[in-house]
């Protein structure tokens, strides 16, 4: 090989090698921003997983108070269905009346 050949060849590796490094820097960068993704992720993930089981408790919550109003309703019409109830409206539309 000529000197000139040789010139050419130390330059072209020496090219090569700065496209590696680019190349392994754009890597290291890329691994960096996966990394922190993912971590990003696993808070949203955590958060995800408390708001889900918040809402389950609020459902189950709600639940329970349908079947206290429920209840409370069925109790209601019963007592609006009761003979007492009905014997006592009068009464109760005259001190409507009067309180009115």
């Amino acid at each position: 090989m000529e000197e000139n050949e040789i010139n050419e060849f130390l330059e072209k590796i020496s090219q090569q090698e700065e496209i590696i490094q680019k190349l392994s820097k754009e890597l290291d960068d890329e691994k960096f921003i996966n990394n922190k993704t993912k971590e990003y992720l696993f808070v949203l993930e955590n958060r995800i997983s408390k708001k889900d089981k918040k809402i389950k408790s609020q459902e189950k919550k709600i639940k329970k108070q349908n079947k206290k109003l429920k209840k409370l309703k069925k109790e209601n019409q019963i007592l609006k269905n009761s003979t007492s109830w009905k014997l006592t409206a009068p009464f109760r539309k005259i001190m409507n009346f009067i309180r009115n």
